[in-house]
This record gives structure tokens, C-alpha cells and sequence, in this order.
């Protein structure tokens, strides 16, 4: 039986009433990210941002990134608006819709005044599901020798490019979403159905 039934409790309160007491250097951090345990780690990642944009004198940057939970976007936001540095934080609904997202930028932050900038899709995605333009991009990168998950990353190179075209002088930097482990999967999902034989 899972822990659940067991004892009544979801997995997030197992871990933490029955698991976690018993590490003392333990960390719950729920899936997704969405918890202020991650800021701290964000902030470390705005800093080198920052100190590399300097470095480099580069002034007027914009970093795009997807967003699920939007935990990363919206704690590299509050880290730059905080400090008064000049970089924007531009992000996307991956899942869920610009709604949904700015209700999680919320319950982390209620001050709108740091959130990210929300890059909205022309045409309305569903998480998960396969698309030609996703699987297209991925091939026309990959051919490049940009290597990008599968899952988060299609959509927001599709609007990341398209927000380029109109921008062109503006200095962009895409924050990759991790892991490739998922293409193992994702990918031969798109071959199946995209690929011709």
C-alpha cells in the first residue's frame, strides 16, 4: 500500500512528518520547485548572470527561459528587481496557461512589481502533447549543436526566436531547463508520429 493509504497523509506530509526527522541535513523540496527553499539557490544563479554580464559589458540583457512552476524565472525576477540591476526576465506558460503562472509567481511572491515578463503563445499548447513545430525545432537546433529537452524547451525557443525577430539589438541569453533524460522518451514519441518511413 502506498504511504497514502497507509496513513492517511500524502506523500509530501509522509515525508516530511515521518521521513524527514530523521535526517538532520534534510531539504523537502516539493516537485516542481515551488518553494522559497529555492530562491536561495536562484539567487546564487542571478549573481553569476550578473557578474558575467558585467564582465562581458553587456547592458540591457534579456534572459528567456520556460516556465512550469515558474519558481526560477520568478526568483531570478525578484533577484534583479531587488538589487536594481537591469536585466529582465522574460518567461512562458508551459503549462497550465499565463493564469495559472501568474497565480504561482503569486503564492511566492505577491509583489507583481518583481514578477517576470509572461512571453504569450499565439496558439494554445497542451503540456505534453506532441507537436510538428515543437519536433522541428528541436531538429533545426540539434543540427546546430543546441541539444534541449523535449518537454519545456520547444515552445519557449519558438517564442525566445520570434520575440528576436523583433527585438534584434536586444542581448538574449536562454536559460536551458536541465536534463535530457526525458528525450529518451520524447523523442521516439516524435519520431513515431512526425517522421516519414
Amino acid at each position: 500500500m502506498a504511504a497514502k493509504e497507509l496513513y492517511g497523509l500524502t506523500v509530501g506530509e509522509y515525508l516530511r512528518e515521518s521521513i524527514l526527522p530523521t535526517f538532520s541535513e534534510a531539504l523537502f523540496v516539493p516537485e516542481g520547485g515551488r518553494c522559497q527553499a529555492a530562491e536561495y539557490g536562484v539567487r546564487q544563479l542571478a549573481q553569476e548572470i550578473h557578474d558575467w554580464a558585467v564582465g562581458e559589458n553587456i547592458t540591457g540583457l534579456k534572459l528567456f527561459l520556460p516556465s512550469g512552476t515558474g519558481t526560477t524565472a520568478l526568483y531570478l525576477s525578484k533577484y534583479f528587481y531587488d538589487n536594481k540591476i537591469n536585466i529582465e526576465v522574460l518567461t512562458c506558460a508551459v503549462v497550465g496557461g499565463d493564469n495559472y503562472l501568474r497565480q504561482q509567481f503569486a503564492t511566492l511572491c505577491p509583489d507583481d512589481r518583481c514578477h517576470p515578463r509572461i512571453i504569450s503563445s499565439p496558439k494554445k499548447y497542451h503540456f505534453g502533447k506532441l507537436y510538428p513545430e515543437f519536433y522541428q525545432i528541436w531538429q533545426q537546433l540539434a543540427q546546430a549543436g543546441v541539444m534541449f529537452e523535449l518537454l519545456y524547451d520547444p515552445l519557449a525557443w519558438l517564442l525566445m526566436l520570434n520575440y528576436k525577430q523583433q527585438h534584434p539589438q536586444q542581448p538574449i541569453m536562454y536559460i536551458h531547463q536541465g536534463g535530457l533524460l526525458g528525450n529518451e522518451s520524447m523523442l521516439p514519441r516524435y519520431m513515431r508520429k512526425f517522421d516519414k518511413k
